[in-house]
C-alpha cells in the first residue's frame, strides 16, 4: 500500500486526498481482483469448453467464487490439483483465492508455479502482479506487468493496472500515458477513469481530474472510492464544502467507510469544527484502530484544541506502527515545540527532513522552532529553502517576517508580513509580528489596528496580545485603556514579565509610584537578575528619593553587567544627591569609558559630571564636561521642556553659582556657559565679559563670546535680552491625499537637526519627521475623541457615546427609500454623508422637507446668497432609542437656512460650499467652523438650502460696531479664536478659505467665534485656478490675488492680519481712503497699507505687518499665529498677578515657561519673547494714495 509520505507535499492539503487514495487502494484492489477473475476468464478461457461434464472440480469452484466462498473453493482446487499437479488453471485461480484472503505467501507460490509451467500466461501474470502490489512491491509488479504487455499489448486490464502501479510510483507522466492507450481500447473503464483523474489532480490538471471524476460517476454512481477522490479534487478550489457532500454521500451508501470518514473528519478539521472532526475520526478508529492516518489526524484536533498530551499519545503510536512516517515525526514535532520540549521538538524535526528533504511544512516549522529558539541564522536557512520550494508559503512568510522584526529588519520583516496577509488575511502570526513592527516604526494606530484584528478572529484570551495592545494604549497616553488591557493579561497570565513591566510603567505615567513598584517587585520575585525591571524600581526610587535603595538596585545591575551605561549614570545621580560626590564622579567616568563609539547617553553623563565637578568647584573640568555635552546635543537643556530634570540641575547648580558668587575668570565662564544651556544669552554675555575683564586670554571665554556676537547679530539688537529662534512646530495628520498641518506645543515636537531645512519662521520637514509628527497629531486626536465605550448592541469600540458607525449606518441605510430631495446627485451625496456620521462630531446629516420649518425670517441677503432665520420643528438626531425603537431628536430649534441663488441649476456649486463647512466639521478638534445639519429645498424658487446653526450674536462687523469698550483681554481672546478657525482650516482640513473677512465671522452670545461662508473653499494642494464668480471685499483681499493669482492659505492669512487690524484699533483697515475700489487695490499691490497707531503695542504691529507682507512666503502660518495668541494670553494672566501670586504660580506650576523678570509693561515682554523678532517694524505707516 502507498505510504503517505510519498506525495504528502505535492498536494494543498497536505492529508485529505492522499489518506483517501491510500484506502480507496484497498478498495479497488478488492473490487479488482473481481475484475482480474473476469478479465483473466474473458482474455485466457474459452468459458464454453471450460463448463463441460468432464470438468466437475471446476465447476464446483466456479460456484464457490461466484457465492464468495473461497475457503471452499480452495479446497476444489486442492482436489483438482492432487488429480494434476500441473493443472495451470486450478493453480492460477487457488492462488488468486489465496490472494482474496490476504495469505500472500501460498498465492505466490501458486502463481509461481503455474508460470513455471506456462511463462507467457498473461492471466497469471496479471494476479501476480496484484499480490506483489499489494505488498508493496511495485517494481516487481512492474515487471509482471511489462511481461503481460508484450505477451498482449492491448490487454486493457494490464493497462489500467500498469498505469496504477505508475502511480504508486510517482511517474505520473508514465501512469497517464498507461491510462489513456486503455481507455482509448475501453472509453468506460470507469477504474481507468478514475486513475486518470488522480494523476491529473497530481499533475495540478484540476478541470480535467473533475471531467475523468464525474465520467466515471456516470458510469458507477455507487463507487464510493470515485465519490470521495472527486471529494479530495476540489481542494484544489478550496471548496470544502462540496467535498463535505461528496464524503455524506459516501458515507450514506457505506456508514462505515473508513476512507471517508477519515476525509471527512479531517475537513472538518480545516474547516475548524474540531467537535465534529474528532467525531468521525473516533468512529474510524472503533471500525480500525491502529488506523496510522485517523491517528495522524486525530492528533492535529488535539493539538489544535491544546489537548498536547492525548495529541502525544496517538503520534506516538503511529510512530510505533511506522516510525519512518515524516508527517507523524513533523506533527509530533510541533506538539513537543508546543508543550515547550525544544529538544525532542528538534529531534523529530530533524528527522522528519532526513526522511523527505524538501517537504516544505517541515520545514518551515523548523525554521519557527529556531525562532523560538533564538537561532536566527538557522531559522532564515530552513525559511528560505521552504520559500524557495512554494513561495507563497503563508506561514513561513509569516515566521521570516518575524525573525526580521527581531534582528531589526523592519522595513524587510513588513514586506514578508504583508505578502504573508494578503495570501491570508486571518494569520495569527503575522498579524501579531506586524502590529509589533508597526510599534517600532511609532504606526500606533496600524498596530492597534492589527492587534484588534487578532483578537477579533481568535476570540479567546491571549495574554501576550492583551500585554502588546496595552504597550500601544499607552503609547498613545491612554493610559486607562492601558491599563484595562495589561490587567486582563495578567488575570490570564499572572506571571507576563512583559505585562507586569509596562503596565508598572503606566503606573509611573500616573504617578502612582507606589503601584508601580508593587509590579517591579512581582517581576524581581520571578526573576531576581531582570535588569530592565532593576533600572525601573531604581528610577522610581530616586523618583521618591529613596536613594539609598536606588544603590542598592544599581549595585545589582552593576554585579550582573558592570558595562551597563544607564545603571552607572542613575548609581552616580544617587551618590551625587547622598553628596557622595567622588563616588558619583567615578561613576559618571566609568560610564564615558564604556564603549567610546556608543555615545548614547554621554551627553547627560557628561552634564551630570559637570554639574559634580562645579560642586567641587573644579570649574575648568565642569566647564570642559559641559561643553562636550552641549556638542553632542546643542539643546540638552531645553531639548523636552523646561521641566525636565536635567534643566532644572542645571538651574540649580547656576544659583548656586550666583550665591557663592565666585569671580576667578573659570567660575564666571561657566556660570555663563550654563546662561548659555538654559537660553538666556544677553546674561550669559555679561559673565564672559566679566571673565574676560579679569583674563582677557581665557580661551573659553573667547570662544563663548564670539559665538554670542554672532548670534546676537543674526537675531536682532532691539530686544533688552535675545534668545535663540525657536519655530512653532506643526504635526501631520495624514490623509488619503496629503499631511495636514496642526498646530501643537513647541515641547511635543522637535525635528532632526541635520535634514530637515530652516526657511524663514518655518521647517521644510524631511519624511522620517514627518511620520514621527503624526503620532504628535494620534495623540492629540486621542485626547479629543471622547470617552471609549462599547455599542450595547454589537459590542463595537464607539469613541462616541451616542453613535455606533456600524448599528446606526445600518438605521439611517434602511430609511434611505422613505426619503428623496428629487436630485440623485444631492441624494448620493447625503447618503455618503451618513455612512460616516462619526467624522462629523456625530451631526447627522439629512434631507429635511421645507415644511418641518416655522416662522422663517429673512434677516441677510447676499450676490449668491440669502440667509433667513427659521425653527426647526423636529430638531437634529442625538441618538438611537432602542427602547422605542426610533431616532431621538433635540426638538424644536432655531436653525439659518442659507439659500443659494440658482442652485437648482448649478448643484456642483452648491455641493461646493455645503463640502467646505463639512470638510471642517471633519476633524476631531474643531470647535469655530458653523455647523450644517441637513438640506432643504425652498418650494418657491425650486433652489436649495443649507440648514446651518444659527449664530444669535451676528458676525463680527456687527458685534465691533456695537461693543466699543472691550479691553485689551477681550480682543486678544477673540483674535485667538479666530487663529484657532483658521488653524481649522488650514492645518487640520488642508482648505482654504478665500473669502476672509469680518461679514464672514460670526460671534455668539458668550464671545466664541464661527468662521462661516465657505463656498469659495478648496483644498490647498489643488492647483486649479482658484478664482471666485463674485467681486472680493478688496480691503481684507491680499495683493497677489488683487493682482489676479489664487487664493491660498498666505492670502488667508493677509485677510486676517487687516482683521487683526480692525478689532485692536476698532477701525476698518483704508477707512479713510477717499478713492474708488480700483484706486485702492491699485494701491493695495503697489504696497500700501493701513496706518497702525503708535499707542498699539509693537508685539502687535510686528504681526500684523508680518502677516499683511507683500511677499506671501514671509508671512507666518496660521499654527504660529494661534500659538503666539495662547502664548500672549499666558504671559498676560501672569503678568497680572502680583509678586506673592507669581512665586505661588510658579511652585504650584513648575512647567510654566513664563518669567516676567519685572517688566513693568505688557508690551516689553510680549515684545521681547515674541518669536518673530528678525523684523524690523515701521510705524506711523502712511494712510495710501493713488500716488502710492
Amino acid at each position: 500500500m502507498r505510504q503517505f509520505q510519498k506525495f504528502k507535499n505535492k498536494i494543498i492539503t497536505k492529508t485529505l486526498f492522499n489518506l483517501y487514495l491510500y484506502y480507496s487502494i484497498e478498495y479497488s484492489c478488492s473490487k479488482s481482483s473481481n475484475e482480474y477473475d473476469n478479465t483473466a476468464e474473458t482474455d485466457s478461457i474459452d468459458s464454453e469448453s471450460f463448463f463441460s461434464d468432464d470438468d466437475p472440480y471446476e465447476m464446483q469452484a466456479l460456484k464457490c467464487i461466484i457465492s464468495d466462498d473461497y475457503v471452499q473453493g480452495i479446497s476444489v482446487f486442492d482436489k483438482a490439483l492432487k488429480i494434476d499437479s500441473k493443472n495451470v488453471f486450478a493453480l492460477e485461480w487457488r492462488g488468486k483465492l489465496h490472494h482474496m484472503l490476504n495469505n500472500y505467501d501460498q498465492a505466490l507460490a501458486d502463481l509461481d508455479k503455474a508460470l513455471e509451467i506456462n511463462p507467457n500466461n498473461s492471466s497469471a501474470l496479471l494476479f501476480r502482479s496484484a499480490v506483489h502490489y499489494d505488498l508493496e512491491n511495485y517494481k516487481q509488479a512492474l515487471v509482471d506487468l511489462n511481461e503481460a504487455l508484450e505477451i498482449d499489448p492491448e490487454n486493457v486490464s494490464a493497462l489500467e493496472y500498469r498505469g496504477a502501479v505508475h502511480y504508486m510510483l510517482d511517474n505520473n507522466s508514465q501512469a497517464l500515458i498507461d491510462l489513456n492507450k486503455a481507455l482509448e481500447i475501453n472509453p468506460s473503464s470507469a477504474f481507468a477513469l478514475k486513475y486518470r483523474g488522480v494523476v491529473h489532480y497530481l499533475l495540478n490538471n484540476y478541470k480535467q481530474a473533475q471531467e475523468d471524476l464525474d465520467m466515471a460517476l456516470k458510469i458507477d454512481p455507487e463507487d464510493t472510492s470515485a465519490i470521495a477522490c472527486r471529494g479530495a479534487a476540489n481542494l484544489s478550489y478550496c471548496n470544502m464544502y462540496q467535498d463535505l457532500y461528496s464524503y455524506n454521500q459516501v458515507l450514506k451508501i457505506d456508514p462505515e467507510n473508513v476512507p471517508a470518514l477519515i476525509c471527512r473528519g479531517n475537513v472538518y478539521q480545516m474547516l475548524g469544527n474540531n467537535d465534529r472532526a474528532l467525531l468521525d475520526i473516533n468512529k474510524a478508529l472503533e471500525i480500525d484502530q491502529d488506523n496510522v492516518s485517523a491517528l495522524g489526524i486525530r492528533s492535529i484536533v488535539y493539538r489544535n484544541l491544546e489537548k498536547y498530551e492525548q495529541a502525544l499519545t496517538d503520534l506516538n503510536k503511529t510512530l510505533e506502527v511506522d516510525p519512518e512516517n515524516a508527517s507523524s515525526l513533523e506533527n509530533r514535532g510541533r506538539v513537543y515545540q508546543k508543550l515547550s520540549n525544544y529538544n525532542d521538538a528538534l529531534a523529530d524535526l530533524n528527522k522528519s527532513i532526513e526522511i523527505e528533504p524538501e517537504c516544505q511544512f517541515a520545514l518551515a516549522f523548523r525554521g519557527d522552532l529556531h525562532r523560538t529558539l533564538g537561532n536566527y541564522k538557522e531559522s532564515l536557512t530552513d525559511l528560505e529553502k521552504c520559500l524557495k520550494i512554494d513561495p507563497d508559503n503563508s506561514f513561513a512568510l509569516a515566521v521570516r517576517g518575524d525573525v526580521n522584526r527581531e534582528l531589526g529588519n523592519y522595513e524587510m520583516a513588513l514586506s514578508d508580513l504583508n505578502k504573508s496577509l494578503k495570501i491570508d488575511p486571518e494569520g495569527g502570526l503575522a498579524l501579531q509580528a506586524r502590529g509589533i513592527v508597526h510599534i517600532h516604526l511609532k504606526e500606533y494606530e496600524l498596530a492597534l489596528a492589527d492587534l484588534n484584528t487578532v483578537l477579533k478572529i481568535y476570540q479567546k484570551d491571549d495574554a501576550p496580545i492583551f500585554a502588546i495592545r496595552g504597550e500601544v494604549y499607552k503609547l498613545l497616553n491612554d493610559y486607562d485603556q492601558a491599563k484595562a488591557d495589561l490587567d486582563r493579561a495578567l488575570k490570564i497570565d499572572p506571571d507576563n514579565i512583559f505585562a507586569l513591566i509596562t503596565r508598572s510603567q503606566v503606573y509611573e505615567l500616573l504617578n502612582n509610584n507606589n503601584q508601580a513598584k508593587a509590579d517591579l517587585n512581582k517581576i524581581l520575585e520571578i526573576n531576581p537578575d531582570h535588569v530592565s525591571a532593576l533600572l525601573d524600581r531604581a528610577f522610581i526610587n530616586g523618583k521618591l528619593q529613596d536613594y539609598e535603595r536606588v544603590l542598592v538596585d544599581t549595585n545589582r545591575i552593576l554585579k550582573i553587567n558592570k558595562q551597563n551605561k544607564l545603571a552607572l549614570l542613575i548609581r552616580g545621580d544617587a551618590h551625587r544627591r547622598l553628596g557622595n560626590y567622588d563616588l558619583a564622579r567615578s561613576d559618571f567616568s566609568d560610564a564615558l569609558n564604556i564603549d567610546p563609539r556608543d555615545n548614547k547617553l554621554d551627553d547627560f553623563i557628561l552634564a551630570h559630571r559637570g554639574i559634580v565637578f562645579s560642586i567641587l568647584k573644579d570649574y575648568e573640568n565642569a566647564l570642559i564636561d559641559l561643553n562636550r555635552a552641549m556638542k553632542i546635543n546643542p539643546k540638552i537643556a531645553l531639548w523636552h521642556n523646561k521641566n525636565n530634570e536635567l534643566y532644572q540641575l542645571l538651574r540649580e547648580t547656576l544659583i548656586t553659582l550666583i550665591r557663592t558668587d565666585p569671580q576667578e575668570p573659570s567660575a564666571l565662564t561657566l556660570r555663563g556657559f550654563l546662561y548659555v544651556m538654559l537660553g538666556y544669552y544677553e546674561n550669559a554675555l555679561i559673565e564672559i565679559k566679566k571673565a574676560l575683564k579679569g583674563n582677557p586670554h581665557y580661551s573659553y571665554a573667547l570662544e563663548i563670546q564670539d559665538e554670542l556676537c554672532e548670534l546676537r547679530k543674526t537675531q536682532g539688537v532691539n530686544a533688552t535680552r535675545f534668545k535663540v529662534f525657536e519655530p512653532i512646530y506643526a504635526a501631520f495628520k495624514a490623509s488619503a491625499d496629503s499631511h495636514r498641518s496642526l498646530s501643537v506645543s513647541t515641547t511635543s515636537f522637535k525635528p532632526c537637526l541635520s535634514e530637515c531645512v530652516k526657511k524663514e519662521n518655518r521647517f521644510e520637514y524631511c519624511k522620517p519627521c514627518l511620520d514621527r509628527l503624526n503620532k504628535v497629531t494620534l495623540e492629540a486626536a486621542l485626547k479629543f475623541a471622547g470617552k471609549k465605550g462599547l455599542c450595547s448592541q454589537c459590542e463595537r469600540i464607539i469613541t462616541n457615546p451616542n453613535w455606533c458607525s456600524l448599528c446606526d449606518y445600518d438605521r439611517l441605510k434602511n430609511d434611505f427609500s422613505n426619503w428623496t430631495s428629487g436630485n440623485q446627485e444631492i441624494d448620493e451625496f447625503i447618503r455618503e454623508l451618513q455612512e460616516h456620521v462619526e467624522d462629523y462630531q456625530g451631526d447627522v446629516i439629512e434631507w429635511i422637507p421645507y415644511a418641518r420649518f416655522e416662522n422663517v425670517e429673512n434677516i441677510g441677503k447676499g450676490g449668491f446668497s440669502q440667509v433667513s432665520k427659521a425653527d426647526w420643528l423636529d430638531g437634529k438626531i442625538t441618538k438611537w432609542n432602542n427602547n422605542i425603537g426610533q431616532w431621538e431628536r433635540l426638538g424644536k430649534m432655531c436653525v439659518a437656512l442659507k439659500i443659494i441663488k440658482n442652485s437648482k441649476d448649478e448643484i456642483k456649486e452648491f455641493l461646493n460650499e455645503a463640502k467646505g463647512y463639512l470638510e471642517c466639521r471633519n476633524t476631531i478638534v474643531e470647535r469655530n467652523v458653523i455647523r450644517i445639519y441637513g438640506f432643504s429645498q425652498d418650494p418657491s424658487t425650486n433652489n436649495y438650502i443649507i440648514v446651518m446653526q444659527y449664530i444669535e450674536g451676528g458676525n463680527l462687523r456687527n458685534f465691533l460696531s456695537k461693543k466699543k469698550d472691550f479691553d485689551m483681554k477681550e480682543k486678544l481672546s477673540i483674535l485667538s479664536n479666530i487663529a484657532h478657525g483658521l488653524v481649522t482650516m488650514h492645518c487640520f482640513t488642508s482648505l482654504v478659505h478665500g473669502d476672509f473677512h469680518p461679514g464672514n465671522i460670526f460671534v455668539d452670545k458668550d464671545n466664541n467665534i464661527f468662521i462661516a461662508d465657505l463656498g469659495l473653499c478648496r483644498c490647498a494642494s489643488n492647483d486649479f485656478d482658484f478664482k471666485p464668480k463674485h467681486a472680493y471685499v478688496v480691503e481684507y483681499t491680499a495683493p497677489e490675488v488683487l493682482h489676479g493669482g489664487i487664493n491660498t492659505m498666505e492670502s488667508d492669512i493677509y485677510s486676517f492680519g487687516m482683521i487683526m487690524f480692525e478689532i485692536v484699533t476698532g477701525v476698518m483697515p483704508f477707512a479713510n481712503y477717499k478713492y474708488s475700489h480700483d484706486e485702492l487695490r491699485k494701491s493695495i499691490c503697489q504696497g500700501a497699507r493701513p496706518k497702525i497707531p503708535v499707542n498699539i503695542p509693537i508685539a502687535f504691529t510686528i504681526l500684523m505687518e508680518k502677516c499683511w507682507d507683500n511677499d506671501p512666503r514671509k508671512r507666518p502660518h496660521a499654527g504660529m499665529i494661534d500659538y503666539w495668541f495662547k502664548d500672549t494670553q499666558k504671559a498676560i494672566e501672569l503678568y497680572s498677578m502680583s509678586l506673592m501670586e507669581r512665586a505661588e504660580h510658579e511652585n504650584k506650576n513648575k512647567s510654566e515657561t513664563f518669567n516676567l523678570n519685572g517688566f513693568e509693561k505688557i508690551s516689553d515682554y510680549i515684545a521681547e519673547n515674541f518669536l518673530f523678532c528678525n523684523v524690523n517694524p515701521v510705524k506711523g505707516n502712511p494712510s495710501p494714495s493713488p500716488s502710492t
